[in-house]
């Protein structure tokens, strides 16, 4: 294999473990939402659903976990977007190699 093959495919694969982190943490949040709601719904004071609903998306807590939530998916949608360039690269690089390949291979007939 080329060696530049070889290092696209290297930082491939080491983008693969930064995406996988960034999407465990963003999924982890995932997961949290709909229990925090709950929560801080049960916790809220009102009259009506609408008016516990209101309290509990403008208590501090859920601005918190929202601007936590925001920041995780733009991580793993920056890493995937980033994975994905990375990806590309070794293709375009492998679909380079192989033609070259077979040109110095008719070259040499």
């Amino acid at each position: 294999m080329d060696r530049s093959l070889a290092d696209r495919l290297n930082d491939l694969w080491k983008q693969s473990d930064v995406l996988k982190s960034a999407e465990e943490a963003f999924l982890r949040l995932e997961a949290e939402r709909k229990p925090l709601f709950s929560m801080l719904f049960l916790k809220a004071e009102g009259k009506s659903v609408a008016d516990r609903e209101a309290v509990a998306y403008n208590s501090s807590d859920w601005a918190d976990f929202v601007a936590g939530h925001v920041a995780a998916e733009t991580a793993f949608n920056y890493e995937r977007r980033k994975f994905e360039i990375l990806e590309k690269a070794y293709l375009a690089e492998h679909a380079t190699y192989k033609i070259d390949d077979r040109s110095i291979r008719k070259a040499g007939a």
